[in-house]
């Protein structure tokens, strides 16, 4: 082969290599092309938004608190006798008592406090049972106070439970909003006890500063849709009549229930609440 020929073979090959490497270049482009048109036809299944988080608020006087409530007697009643044990899937967050709070430090399972609970534990229990949604509970009780003094939210005096509420509440919130959980505030749940009744200006107020008591809750946490469901000791202890009790008192402070309760709440009368607020709650 003379030196012309071989140059002319060398170009050959030279231009089939090139060749190849185009049309390898060309195939590969292709599949790319593909791969990227099928992810984007076929985009990857998104999950579905988790249930937000339905929290609930209680406050209260003693009854709220629990104060004559004992771990130790949850026993005597079959239906509850689990509720000694802490409910893994309730959050709970609280504020207790008057000039040393106990306090929860944040969100934990919901539990008894130390030695005594009160109604948000079969509550919890019988709604976390009955809805497809995690909840949550915070609550803030203090014995021995008033709604006309305390609990005052235009003129907080005494313990100045209604700022200490409201910033309570606005924490437990803030910190869900840093552990990116979603919630909606559900309900409030208001227990009554007998301290306005002996207070010659609170009683016959009572109703009105009840009224103006829901109405600051709503504008302060910006909540107008939440069900509230009112829990009131004994309405006899604050000047109401046995027909307001059955029949006006709900339409006159514009709240739809009240539970009238008698004593200190023991036993298997603490799952009226949550009873009450599953006829009312939205699914």
């Amino acid at each position: 082969m003379d030196g012309v020929t071989a140059k002319t073979c060398g170009h050959r090959i030279e231009i089939e290599s090139a060749k190849e490497y185009i049309m390898t270049r060309i195939r590969h482009i292709h599949l790319c092309f593909i791969v990227i048109c099928l992810t984007w036809v076929f985009p990857k299944e998104t999950q579905a938004q988790p249930e937000p988080l339905r929290v609930f608020v209680f406050a209260g006087q003693s009854n709220m608190v629990g104060t004559h409530s004992r771990v130790e007697h949850i026993q005597r009643f079959p239906p509850f006798a689990d509720l000694k044990i802490p409910q893994t899937n309730v959050l709970y967050s609280y504020k207790l008592g008057r000039e040393k709070m106990a306090t929860s430090n944040g969100w934990i399972p919901l539990q008894p406090t130390g030695d005594y609970f009160g109604p948000e534990i079969s509550f919890g229990k019988r709604v976390s049972q009955s809805i497809d949604a995690p909840i949550a509970i915070i609550k803030i009780a203090s014995g021995g106070t008033t709604l006309g003094e305390d609990w005052n939210p235009d003129n907080p005096g005494g313990f100045k439970l209604y700022p200490l509420a409201l910033e309570h509440v606005r924490s437990s919130l803030a910190e869900l909003d840093q552990k990116k959980m979603p919630y909606r505030l559900e309900g409030f749940m208001w227990h009554q006890g007998e301290n306005d009744m002996f207070n010659k200006e609170f009683k016959p107020v009572y109703a009105k500063n009840l009224k103006n008591f829901m109405a600051s809750w709503r504008r302060d946490l910006d909540e107008r849709e939440a069900a509230e469901v009112l829990q009131v000791d004994d309405l006899r202890q604050v000047g109401v009549d046995r027909l307001q009790r059955q029949h006006g008192l709900p339409q006159a402070l514009d709240l739809p229930a009240i539970i009238d309760l008698f004593g200190h709440l023991g036993g298997q009368r603490h799952d009226l609440v949550g009873a009450a607020t599953l006829e009312r709650l939205p699914r």
